[in-house]
């Protein structure tokens, strides 16, 4: 399959499944998709997720790296299933979104918080995740990362 059939996937709000796709290398792209973003969302629990907060290493700022954590796992669906392919939890033990939305709320108001962009974007998101409320849309075409 070529990068260019790709974009001859369906848009739709439904979750790209199996039956969507009953064969065929279409079917072959969803499920492989589907494993590899599942493999990424629980290394990012199981690793980068550390109780109510993000590890912070690297060069980032506290604020951009935690930005980057969590507009990664609304891309992979892991607060609301407005991904294409659905919602996504952790294989095993996941958390419930609302309450980890909280939690991770709450600790980066309280240690991380620089009144920076990035910041003040941070907490817009996770602001919306506590109350359930629809999240900022990625723009298509504009990498997250």
């Amino acid at each position: 399959m070529r990068a260019r059939d790709l974009r001859r996937l369906p848009q739709t709000e439904a979750p790209l499944s199996a039956p969507q796709f009953a064969s065929g290398p279409l079917r072959r792209v969803a499920t492989s998709l589907s494993a590899a973003l599942q493999m990424l969302l629980d290394w990012c629990l199981d690793n980068s997720l550390k109780g109510d907060g993000f590890v912070v290493t690297g060069d980032g700022t506290p604020a951009s790296i935690w930005y980057y954590a969590i507009r990664f796992l609304q891309f992979v669906g892991f607060w609301d299933g407005k991904a294409p392919w659905g919602w996504m939890k952790k294989t095993t033990n996941s958390p419930d979104p609302k309450t980890l939305g909280q939690a991770l709320r709450s600790r980066f108001e309280r240690d991380f918080d620089d009144n920076s962009p990035e910041a003040e974007k941070v907490k817009d998101i996770l602001k919306a995740i506590a109350a359930g409320q629809p999240l900022p849309k990625l723009r298509p075409g504009v990498p997250i990362f």
